[in-house]
């Protein structure tokens, strides 16, 4: 399994590639369910948007500001059934 994602935060020319990858054997018999995860992302954005000049100004600025905290946390779950015919 493999998850690869660009990384934007080295260099301002072409991304460098962030590579993920599990590699397993697994013995499993007919018709039965098997779940391989492990791969975990995490985003963390802190972003403040503002009205220009207003926002700048000291005791009223937070009226006309805006900040956004987000933290997104995922995982990369693959299920396997298996059939012989």
């Amino acid at each position: 399994m493999k998850k690869n994602s660009p990384d934007y935060s080295k260099s301002n020319t072409a991304p460098a590639i962030n590579k993920r990858e599990i590699t397993t054997t697994l013995l499993v018999k007919d018709n039965t369910i098997v779940v391989i995860g492990g791969v975990f992302t995490q985003t963390t954005v802190d972003a403040t948007n503002k009205v220009p000049f207003f926002g700048d100004l000291p005791l009223i600025g937070g009226l006309f500001s805006y900040k956004k905290d987000s933290d997104v946390r995922k995982e990369l779950l693959i299920f396997l059934a298996p059939r012989i015919i």
